[in-house]
């Protein structure tokens, strides 16, 4: 039997307490980057009309109500739990941890009145997305060894997580907690006796447990018991947790926005960042400004306090020189030195401005980290989005849940300054259609769910199959039931399907409820999926969503540990949505959506502008005539590929729910580049006849970033 362990200098780890008429502008005609004006110079261009936000600065702290409404939400989970019947679980260890640091922590588990009969145990889980080391308990001296023992000497049989396998064999019953170390006794275990599991078991060599890489205040663990020896384990109301730091910063990153008035105040940030990608709150260097605009009003240089936390807004910068502009920051001292993504600085208000945002992400309130109101705040003041929406998996929601999401959207909307949209995530399976993100312009709509082919079980405590009133068991039945909702017929209503998990299929479509496809996500640039989607008499737009689980919607580098576990590359950053529209609000921006006045990145905030004969992204016209395309690209780093592709539309033989593959789009045309450049504009006139399909332009940069235009429709007369 493993020998008792003493853990010098621990401590207990903390525990919480107790419409606009949308159907005008979709037929209007869009106005891109050149403004309807053919011959206007870059330099002139773009503009943006800006409402200074009140100086907001980033709140990395915990939110006591996030959390407790989280677990107020899951309060049928632990119905069958019974404290003093099953017992209770204490952790012992480091309350705090740095990112990716190593340490040792003690689960004890004390049986309460109902003895632990044999076959019985407890396990200890995780998120699947935590980040935590997978453990072991065969080599002393590595990471994450993992040890057990009881008090009475009772045999036990451990059973260490060894991989992070996100579809493991506890992921049905257990998702989102399938990251499971456990303890099954082999004998009784009697009232009072304990468990003890020491993970990152420090004793014989071992540097400890593995921290996660994304920095946040609660990486919380879950104990479940099964007392009778039934196999079936009941979730315990013990909550406790660890909170992970940031490291030293590396980095700085700065962002402005993509459009200015020449004049016009604007608000720059400037973030540090550690080696994984969190905000280096502990940063405290002097920074110095620089741009390619002689006249521009920038701060001379900016001392970091330990109130910025890593982060800073500057709110009174101006730039005066009309044309593309890059701003410069630099700490003499540490050698750190970024460039900002391009602005396009014009004389005058343009007729549309370009807005960024990510409408695609997850929270604790399901498979994600942090709450809604974290993430929101990231959204806002970390990633600097115009626009954001939280989709939950409505299979893990309740009433209680959902309301409080809605409710937390609400409070961070601000008209021309944040706009959040209302959003969950239906979770069919492919062969019912896939999953698919709905979105609400107004508050008060219902959720619904799926009830027919899902990847949870019905014994997951977490997933509330609800009342028939609000499920649906096919994607049919989805589009059926939200075409009944008001403002559905005029805009207020949009579906969009995304690629992972459940791929959604594009067998079953519904052209006024999904004007839009989520051609990029975490899981990479799927190019090919989305044309699956153009058929006869379908025109969606491509947009970009991150699919974020980690608590970073619109900005941060996935954890490359995940990268094996998606079998996908490590992505360069997240995906992001680029909207073109008036003002800077969700009735504008629903209008924009449905209009597909938008175009994907990989994450990067490219600047791209395409035009067919003037008709702008998204649109559609008829010619007789061989269309001429007007291009702009500005990138964040040298350009690699600027190319135009065309796509005919067709329909599949659908013997399988999902295409594996198509054309990835027949190019038409390819810009040639000099080494180094970044910004390129031309035109270009098809030498054939005009033929009837979709046509959009896909960049690529020498890191690999990309953009993709949503796709004009040209109809042949």
């Amino acid at each position: 039997m493993t020998p008792v362990i003493e853990l010098c200098g621990s401590r207990t780890v903390r525990q919480p307490a107790g419409v606009l008429a949308l159907a005008a502008s979709r037929s209007a005609r869009f106005k891109g980057f050149f403004g309807g004006a053919m011959k206007v110079k870059i330099a002139a261009a773009l503009v943006i009309s800006i409402t200074l936000l009140a100086p907001s600065p980033w709140a990395a702290g915990p939110d006591d109500q996030g959390w407790e409404e989280c677990w107020n939400g899951l309060a049928s989970a632990f119905k069958n739990y019974d404290s003093a019947k099953h017992g209770t679980v204490t952790l012992e260890g480091p309350a705090a941890v740095e990112r990716t640091g190593y340490g040792q922590w003690k689960f004890v588990y004390r049986a309460g009145t109902a003895e632990l009969a044999p076959g019985g145990g407890i396990r200890i889980a995780t998120r699947m997305l935590d980040g935590w080391g997978a453990s072991q308990a065969t080599k002393p001296n590595d990471p994450n060894y993992i040890t057990a023992l009881t008090s009475a000497g009772v045999p036990i049989k451990l059973r260490a997580l060894e991989r992070l396998d996100v579809v493991n064999e506890y992921f049905a019953d257990y998702l989102p907690w399938q990251m499971v170390n456990g303890v099954e006794v082999l004998e009784k275990l009697e009232p009072g006796q304990t468990i003890t599991i020491t993970i990152g078991d420090q004793s014989a060599g071992s540097p400890g447990w593995r921290a996660p890489a994304v920095a946040r205040d609660r990486a919380y663990f879950l104990p479940f018991v099964d007392v009778d020896g039934s196999g079936r384990y009941v979730p315990m109301a013990s909550r406790p947790y660890v909170e992970i730091l940031p490291g030293p910063a590396v980095k700085l990153s700065v962002v402005v926005p993509s459009q200015a008035v020449a004049g016009k105040r604007l608000r720059l940030l400037v973030r540090a960042e550690d080696d994984q990608g969190n905000v280096a709150s502990s940063y405290r260097g002097t920074i110095k400004f620089s741009s390619n605009d002689p006249q521009a009003s920038l701060p001379h240089t900016y001392a970091f306090s330990a109130q910025d936390k890593g982060l800073h807004w500057f709110e009174d910068v101006r730039f005066n020189q009309p044309g593309i502009i890059r701003v410069v920051t630099n700490d003499p001292a540490s050698g750190f030195r970024s460039e900002s993504n391009p602005l396009r600085c014009s004389l005058k208000p343009a007729e549309t401005n370009l807005y960024w945002g990510d409408i695609h992400g997850h929270t604790i309130f399901e498979d994600g980290t942090g709450t809604p109101v974290q993430y929101f705040r990231y959204a806002r003041d970390v990633a600097a989005l115009d626009f954001a929406a939280l989709t939950s998996h409505a299979e893990l929601q309740n009433g209680v849940r959902w309301n409080y999401v809605q409710d937390v959207t609400s409070r961070f909307y601000q008209p021309h300054q944040f706009v959040t949209i209302y959003g969950y995530e239906w979770g069919g399976a492919p062969a019912v259609g896939g999953n698919h993100n709905v979105y609400y312009l107004k508050k008060g709509l219902p959720l619904f769910r799926s009830s027919g082919l899902i990847t949870f079980s019905p014994l997951n405590p977490w997933v509330y199959y609800s009342a028939s009133d609000i499920d649906t068991a096919h994607i049919l039945g989805l589009f059926q039931r939200l075409k009944t909702l008001p403002g559905a017929q005029t805009g207020e209503v949009m579906v969009i399907p995304h690629w992972r998990g459940g791929i959604s299929t594009p067998r079953w479509q519904d052209p006024e409820l999904e004007p839009l496809i989520e051609m990029a996500s975490e899981a990479g640039f799927h190019e090919a999926w989305a044309q699956s989607f153009i058929a006869p008499g379908i025109h969606k737009g491509f947009i970009g969503g991150s699919d974020d689980h980690l608590g970073r919607p619109g900005y941060g580098l996935m954890d490359t540990r995940f990268a094996d576990l998606w079998a996908k590359p490590t992505k360069l950053s997240t995906p992001l949505a680029a909207v073109m529209v008036k003002e800077k609000t969700r009735e504008a921006i629903f209008a924009g959506f449905f209009a597909r006045h938008v175009y994907a990145t990989s994450g990067a905030r490219i600047l791209l502008d395409v035009q067919a004969d003037g008709h702008g992204m998204g649109e559609e016209y008829q010619t007789e005539s061989a269309p001429v395309f007007k291009v702009l690209v500005v990138g964040t780093g040298p350009l690699k590929t600027v190319s135009i592709k065309r796509v005919f539309a067709k329909r599949y033989s659908w013997g399988e729910p999902v295409p594996a593959e198509r054309d990835r789009g027949e190019e038409i045309y390819s810009h040639r580049l000099e080494v180094g450049q970044r910004e390129a504009e031309f035109t270009f006139r098809y030498p054939g006849p005009s033929l009837t399909a979709y046509y959009y332009v896909l960049v690529v940069q020498e890191d690999g970033e990309q953009a993709v235009s949503s796709p004009i429709l040209i109809l042949a007369k």
